[in-house]
């Protein structure tokens, strides 16, 4: 097992080989449940960062503007503007990923073995929500889901 999740780890940084100093914080958290591993891992660091997607109807958006956002405007896009959706942003949403608090530094950090089901339930992927893609019910699929033996 040291060997493949040694492999693992330096497919995620890169090909660059981790350092002892990252081995030993988080293979043990491998070896203690590689699926929420690999759940917080695309949730921090999302392999597709974005989707496009053409809108259907006429939309507002809260849009922050001014320095760190102080400045709350909206703005009204109409039917069939495409707009660009940020899966990485979203994954780090304080009031999904912030617990009871809704902490900014709790949403980004990674704990794979700290977060409720129900957190890692909603992880946002190009495939759809995490609690749909497992349920089969997402929009999309990916080919390779039923048969990766480490989900």
């Amino acid at each position: 097992m040291v060997a493949s999740s040694t492999a693992f780890l330096c497919c995620c940084a890169d090909s660059r080989l981790p350092s002892p100093l990252l081995l030993g914080r988080y293979l043990p958290i491998w070896h203690a449940n590689p699926h929420r591993f690999l759940l917080e891992s695309a949730r921090v660091d999302p392999p597709v960062t974005s989707v496009t997607a053409v809108l259907p109807d006429q939309r507002t958006f809260g849009v922050a503007s001014g320095w760190l956002g102080t400045g709350a405007k909206s703005i009204t896009v109409p039917p069939g503007t495409t707009a660009q959706l940020a899966i990485s942003s979203a994954n780090r949403d304080p009031a999904v990923f912030g617990g009871a608090a809704r902490s900014v530094r709790r949403a980004r950090e990674f704990d794979p073995l700290g977060r409720s089901d129900e957190e890692l339930s909603k992880i946002l992927s190009w495939n759809g929500v995490q609690g749909a893609v497992e349920a089969g019910t997402a929009p999309r699929g990916c080919p390779g889901y039923v048969d990766c033996p480490l989900v």
